[in-house]
């Protein structure tokens, strides 16, 4: 795709507006990097941190206006919506939302929805995704002999269960030898669960607080197999977007809402391999994903017009 906009001109200005979840952050940054790759921006952050703040922003926007208006405005969460919202009709900036919102979706210009709702038909403001959207990258230049373990822990829709997990990971590595492990947990992970794994000096275990920023991408980078435990769509669809040879440690199913609706699409498009077929088969296929989710939807964003307005302006004013 060529862009109109010409590189010694001013970048686009983006506002993303952001509450506290690390998942969504990681959404919106993921998008704007891939719509970095296509058109130089400038991105200006707002903080929510409640759905409180969110209405204060919006009774504030009434009266007050920045210097000059951002070309877009992105946000991902519930608790960003209002506000999103608001600041999107004061400023006549085309919005951009995440992830199915709280409010009706033909409010806000773009919609970036998981296909996971069974629309009768799509609306025309939506723009269907697999999985969520990350700031991953594919890459072919993964190590055969590295492999990366990723826990999530208890939540609202899997029941974590200590001992199922410990045993289809003391399965995988059976299965590999030779293979070096890194088993990474994370901040729900319980804390006596790590003292059940095996015990080898293949493995490598490391916690949130030995990771430094960034950790996780370059892993993703170098290691060619992935396991990720169910209750995580997040890293998950990084995997996948990676490229990289996913598996999905089971975990019984306690509500069926859209994360878990999302890893069941991402096994369904045969992205990644849920561990009683890897025990079936032994294989694993690299997913091809060298067009991220992040990429798409940030080429949909250009497709769509949304930045067009603000070129045309741009033009007129020159």
């Amino acid at each position: 795709m060529t862009s109109e906009f010409s590189e010694s001109e001013a970048p686009f200005t983006v506002w993303s507006v952001l509450d506290s979840r690390p998942g969504h952050r990681n959404q919106v940054r993921g998008l704007l990097e891939a719509l970095a790759e296509l058109v130089p921006i400038q991105e200006k952050q707002i903080e929510i941190s409640s759905r409180a703040e969110s209405i204060t922003i919006a009774l504030r926007s009434r009266n007050r206006l920045p210097v000059s208006a951002p070309d877009l405005i992105v946000g991902a969460g519930h608790r960003t919506h209002v506000g999103l919202l608001s600041l999107s009709r004061r400023l006549s900036s085309p919005s951009v939302v995440l992830m199915k919102p709280s409010l009706p979706m033909g409010l806000f210009d773009l919609c970036l929805v998981p296909d996971v709702y069974n629309f009768r038909s799509v609306p025309a403001g939506v723009f269907l995704t697999r999985g969520v959207l990350n700031s991953s990258r594919y890459s072919d230049r993964q190590d055969s002999n590295r492999g990366l373990i990723l826990l999530g822990g208890p939540c609202r829709h899997t029941q974590w269960n200590s001992e199922s997990v410990e045993q289809q990971i003391s399965s995988l590595l059976r299965a590999t030898p030779g293979r070096d492990w890194l088993i990474a947990s994370s901040r729900r992970t319980p804390q006596d669960f790590l003292s059940r794994l095996p015990q080898s000096n293949a493995v490598t275990v490391v916690t949130p607080d030995d990771a430094p920023p960034g950790w996780l991408d370059e892993q993703f980078r170098q290691c060619e197999h992935v396991w990720v435990t169910a209750d995580s769509i997040s890293m998950l669809s990084e995997s996948v977007t990676s490229g990289a040879r996913t598996g999905v440690i089971e975990l019984e199913v306690k509500r069926r809402n859209r994360a878990v609706k999302c890893v069941q699409q991402i096994l369904d498009l045969g992205l990644a391999v849920r561990f009683r077929d890897w025990q079936t088969t032994g294989t694993i296929p690299r997913p091809d994903c060298r067009e991220s989710e992040a990429q798409r939807c940030a080429r949909e964003i250009l497709q769509r017009g949304l930045l067009q307005s603000r070129i045309q302006h741009r033009k007129q004013a020159a």
